[in-house]
């Protein structure tokens, strides 16, 4: 779930280290001195009592307690056996966790066995499965994809030969966005940083788009009291306006039939039905309903031809969320044509080829050069990667294997974080909790023990974490130096997810 509050570029780095990564005591605790002091505007009061008259008091309650944490773990990454935690409803690889745990200091976090993900945004895939969306390869666009929840979760939840493209349209995020996919593993995704004008451009390529749009989030204010003070009706407005802009920019890239799947973290009907409404009105849609268990509790309201599915604090467990499906109408497909005869993948070499396929097991992939670097891409994605390079600009583009040295290929991070790398083609070493987070550090390693020198991997409970390189008396740590753990923290196996071996 997104929201676009005022001063924006100031808080993002603040809210993506704070509420990710700092213990759960701290965390808590800063919450509660925030909730104290809570004053709703009136304004947003008078929004609940459109919406829920006689439950204002037990939602504002639900605010006002501490809120329930949520993972989504990695199915080809995570241990056989699942964690024995309440599972979330509509999310069969996801749970609620007993209490909030220091992520940052869990190696599984950073392998990427699982994605900390709000419950209610997981809903998304029960659409999927509800529309049979995954029942054939598609193509799809996550728009405002950012920091990647569901991003991640489309990845798993499609056909394993679909094509994702995810899309942020501010750079830091961008890189966050594509630091998450490289954890995931998936080589089916491509990561962009360009405005929903540009994509739009993309005549009739996706038969599913998500659009996740910024917002005035309503449902946030627990986790994030600071935007109360800057939410007002203006503000709404302005959102609304702004969602309009992307709805509209988007909607030509959608194939005839494809489904367009739009979501707010917040409550009002003005930045949800209305605009729904809106692109019903302007463009040749229908809204298409889906089934949902009643005991799940979520809210639909009949003031309007069509529901959203409204979530609310007081009724699951979960930040509010609102999501809504559109269908565009059947017609002539048109797409963009974006083959081109000149290409800037330049086809990896049979050698080249023969030495990834000794590294990773993959399905139709297109192997290619780029920048020196050998990456692999679905087959099915090649024409639409390549037009991007050409056209936008890519953050992400294909999964990294390797590059070239003076000498010799090096192996890259992607190879060790993609979910099919033949783990045994190279040496593995070992670390335990207190070396996993050395590692994750940039630290320095010892090689106390007489190994092979060359490259090997580095796994916590055999799963990969990265690279370090022999030498006769050191460990070289080539963990990607901007995602190395800088807090100055004890590791705690205690509030971790896993358990060591």
């Amino acid at each position: 779930m997104r929201k676009e509050p005022t001063p924006y570029k100031e808080r993002l780095i603040f809210n993506r280290y704070f509420y990710t990564f700092l213990p759960a005591q701290l965390h808590k605790h800063t919450n509660q001195l925030y909730l104290q002091n809570m004053d709703l505007p009136q304004d947003f009061r008078e929004t609940l009592k459109t919406l829920l008259p006689d439950q204002v008091n037990d939602i504002t309650g639900a605010m006002g307690r501490p809120p329930s944490y949520s993972i989504r773990i990695n199915p080809k990454k995570w241990p056989i056996q699942k964690p024995e935690l309440e599972s979330v409803p509509w999310c069969p690889d996801a749970f609620y966790l007993k209490e909030r745990p220091l992520f940052t200091m869990d190696p599984y976090f950073h392998a990427g066995a699982f994605y900390p993900q709000e419950a209610s945004s997981m809903f998304l895939s029960h659409i999927i499965k509800q529309l049979k969306i995954a029942d054939s390869p598609i193509t799809a666009l996550d728009l405002c994809a950012a920091p990647g929840g569901k991003t991640t979760l489309l990845s798993d939840a499609l056909h394993s030969d679909s094509v994702l493209l995810a899309n942020e349209v501010i750079k830091p995020r961008a890189n966050i966005l594509a630091e998450n996919v490289v954890k995931w593993g998936r080589e089916n995704v491509i990561v962009t940083q360009n405005d929903p004008s540009k994509l739009g451009g993309l005549q009739h390529i996706f038969d599913l788009i998500v659009v996740d749009a910024p917002c005035s989030g309503e449902g946030m204010f627990r986790k994030d009291p600071e935007s109360i003070a800057e939410w007002s009706t203006d503000n709404v407005n302005l959102c609304s306006a702004r969602q309009r802009r992307i709805l509209s920019d988007i909607w030509p890239a959608l194939a005839p039939g494809g489904h367009l799947i739009y979501s707010t973290c917040t409550y009002n009907q003005a930045e949800n039905e209305e605009n729904i409404q809106w692109l019903m009105d302007q463009q040749d849609a229908g809204y298409v309903e889906i089934i949902i268990p009643k005991e799940w509790q979520i809210e639909t309201f009949d003031n309007y031809p069509y529901p959203m599915y409204r979530f609310f604090p007081h009724l699951i467990k979960g930040e509010g969320f609102s999501i809504g499906i559109v269908r565009k109408k059947d017609g002539k497909k048109d797409p963009l044509k974006i083959q081109s005869k000149k290409t800037l993948l330049y086809q990896a070499s049979a050698t080249q080829k023969a030495m990834a396929e000794e590294w990773i097991e993959t399905s139709s992939p297109y192997f290619f050069l780029h920048n020196n670097t050998l990456k692999v891409i679905p087959e099915k994605a090649r024409s639409l990667l390549d037009y991007l390079y050409r056209n936008y600009n890519v953050v992400l583009g294909g999964f990294e294997i390797a590059e070239k040295g003076k000498k010799d290929w090096y192996p890259l991070h992607g190879l060790a974080m993609h979910c099919m790398m033949k783990k045994q083609a190279f040496p593995n070493i070992l670390l335990n909790h207190q070396e996993a987070i050395e590692y994750l550090s940039r630290g320095n390693l010892p090689n106390t023990t007489q190994r092979p020198q060359g490259w090997s991997l580095v796994s916590f409970n055999n799963i990969p974490l990265g690279w370090v390189k022999v030498l006769p008396n050191r460990l070289n740590n080539y963990y990607p130096k901007n995602w190395r753990i800088k807090m100055e923290l004890k590791p705690d196996s205690e509030m971790t997810l896993w358990h060591e071996n």
